[in-house]
């Protein structure tokens, strides 16, 4: 693909495109910038999030939780 072919399918991207690709783009920054883990399994959050997207962010959350907020939590 030549660069004059990539930047005509680049321009021809509508409002909703590129709403789709920013929602999909979230996750794997949101991990890079996650003070959660560090590392490896940082690098292996966010190539889960790149592929898998707001699945994986669910999973990470989950799995990544502050063992300490679930004894705060009243009765």
């Amino acid at each position: 693909m030549t660069p004059d072919m990539l930047m005509t399918q680049i321009a021809s991207l509508d409002a909703t495109d590129w709403i789709f690709l920013i929602m999909l783009s979230l996750p794997p920054l949101f991990v890079l910038w996650s003070k959660r883990v560090h590392g490896s399994r940082k690098v292996l959050w966010f190539v889960l999030t790149s592929l898998f997207s707001w699945l994986a962010y669910v999973a990470f959350v989950i799995a990544t939780r502050d063992k300490r907020d679930s004894s705060m939590r009243p009765d």
